[in-house]
C-alpha cells in the first residue's frame, strides 16, 4: 500500500484548501462584477456617464474575461465621442468573445466611418456570423455590408443585403429608399427580377 508522509500531507491539504479558496474568490469576483455592471447600465440611464464608466472599468477590474463590461465602457466612450478608447474597449469585448457580435459590428462602423471599407468589410462578416450563431440576426451588419457592396458597385448584392436585413430591423424607413436607388443602378433586370423572387419564398 502506497503511504504518504505527515509532511506530504499537509502539504498537500494546504494546497487544496488554496485552490477551494481561489475558487471562491473567482466566483465572488465575478458576481460582483456583474452587480457593478449593472449599476453601471442604470447610471448611463440616468445620464451619469462619468461614474458609469468608473463601474464599468472596475467590473473589468473584478472579471477581465466580463466580454459586456468591455462593451458597455466602449459604447459609454463611443457616446462622448472618443473613439479611439472606445475602439479598444470594443475590441477587448471581441477578444474575450467571438459571439460578441455587437462589438465587431462596432469595429466595422468604426472602419466605415473611416472609408477603410475592407477592414470595414472583415467586421461587418463577422459580426453577422457571429449574430447568426446566437441566434440573433443583427439586421445593423446586414445593412453595414450593404452600404460597402453599394459603394463598390456591387448593386444587387446590396440590394440582396438590405432586403434581409430589414426581416430583422423595427425601423426600415431609411432603407427603403435605399433600395429603391438601387434598383435604379441594377442594370441586369432580369437578375434583380430573380432575386426578388427567390427572397419573397
Amino acid at each position: 500500500m502506497f503511504k504518504v508522509s505527515r509532511k506530504y500531507l499537509y502539504i498537500l491539504t494546504g494546497v487544496l484548501l488554496a485552490a477551494h479558496a481561489l475558487g471562491i474568490r473567482n466566483i465572488k469576483s465575478s458576481r460582483y462584477s456583474s452587480l457593478l455592471l449593472d449599476i453601471s447600465s442604470d447610471l448611463r440611464k440616468k445620464g451619469e456617464i462619468e461614474r458609469s464608466i468608473k463601474l464599468a472599468k472596475r467590473a473589468i477590474h473584478y472579471n477581465p474575461q466580463n466580454a459586456k463590461a468591455y462593451y458597455l465602457a466602449g459604447s459609454l466612450y463611443k457616446g462622448r465621442d472618443n473613439r479611439t478608447q472606445a475602439l479598444k474597449y470594443f475590441r477587448l469585448a471581441a477578444s474575450q468573445d467571438l459571439l460578441a457580435y455587437q462589438a465587431f459590428n462596432e469595429i466595422g462602423l468604426y472602419y466605415f466611418n473611416r472609408a477603410e471599407y475592407d477592414a470595414a468589410l472583415r467586421y461587418f462578416k463577422q459580426a453577422q456570423k457571429s449574430s447568426i450563431k446566437r441566434r440573433k440576426p443583427c439586421a445593423e451588419s446586414y445593412f453595414g455590408l450593404a452600404a460597402i457592396y453599394e459603394i463598390k458597385g456591387d448593386f444587387l448584392r446590396a440590394y440582396n443585403l438590405y432586403f434581409k436585413g430589414m426581416k430583422f430591423s423595427e425601423n426600415n424607413e431609411m432603407i427603403i429608399p435605399k433600395m429603391e436607388s438601387l434598383v435604379k443602378k441594377i442594370s441586369d433586370k432580369k437578375r434583380l427580377y430573380a432575386l426578388v423572387d427567390s427572397l419573397k419564398r
